[in-house]
């Protein structure tokens, strides 16, 4: 069964759940009017909800032949995962305030079922997260990003050279480091293996022209201007004069 791109709305996301809580998991012997009036609508309305929700994969309806005689339904989603599937093609999409409003559907609270969704994607998916933002995200580049929220996410997806840890400055990407005795001159040690998102290794080279690039940037440039040369000895081997 083929899953269409468009969006279901939170409406019909509601409308699934009652059926849902009416009927429970696996097949059903109902009739068609006893479907529409658990949906509040007209036959007619019904036949379209469930044509749609069946594309959607939600459920699968076989009708009688016949006026008034029993088909056969099958509620196939919790309507939870149901609304993961429609969040997940939101965002997907870019569309974060639809994903906002589907994962509220039947005035769920907002905040504890956006906690819920990251739970179950990370649990669908080790190497996936998706998660819904009230606004659109910029550039997540550590050369251009500015906002706290994309500067918190930076950290979590690149590393530096070192890092604090309380008081005390601990290994990052160099496993190691030293300097001369007035700490004008500093030797980085990278870890070796270390590799980006496509598994090419990461070289003293690709940390410099990041830093020189830094040095470039009118806001960033400040923290590095004191930095007179960049001097790569060995593909993991960096010192800063």
């Amino acid at each position: 069964m083929s899953y269409t791109k468009t969006l279901m709305n939170k409406r019909k996301l509601e409308l699934y759940e009652n059926l849902f809580k009416r009927l429970g998991p696996g097949t059903h012997s109902i009739t068609l009017s006893a479907i529409a009036e658990s949906l509040n609508c007209s036959d007619r309305h019904a036949r379209t909800l469930l044509k749609q929700m069946s594309e959607r994969g939600w459920l699968t309806w076989l009708p009688a032949r016949g006026r008034g005689l029993r088909g056969e339904l099958t509620c196939i989603l919790e309507p939870m995962e149901a609304c993961y599937r429609e969040v997940d093609l939101a965002t997907e999409q870019g569309k974060y305030d639809v994903a906002h409003k589907l994962i509220s559907f039947n005035d769920r609270n907002v905040a504890t079922a956006l906690k819920q969704y990251l739970t179950h994607t990370t649990t669908v998916s080790e190497n996936t997260i998706h998660a819904p933002f009230h606004r659109r995200l910029s550039w997540l580049h550590p050369h251009h990003a500015m906002e706290r929220t994309e500067r918190h996410l930076i950290h979590e997806v690149y590393q530096t050279l070192v890092t604090s840890q309380g008081e005390d400055t601990v290994e990052n990407l160099a496993h190691e480091w030293e300097a001369n005795s007035d700490y004008t001159k500093w030797h980085f040690y990278l870890r070796s293996g270390a590799t980006f998102h496509d598994q090419t290794s990461i070289t003293s080279a690709d940390v410099i022209e990041s830093l020189r690039g830094l040095g470039q940037s009118e806001y960033w440039g400040r923290l590095y201007d004191h930095i007179e040369t960049f001097i790569a000895h060995a593909p993991i081997n960096l010192r800063f004069n």
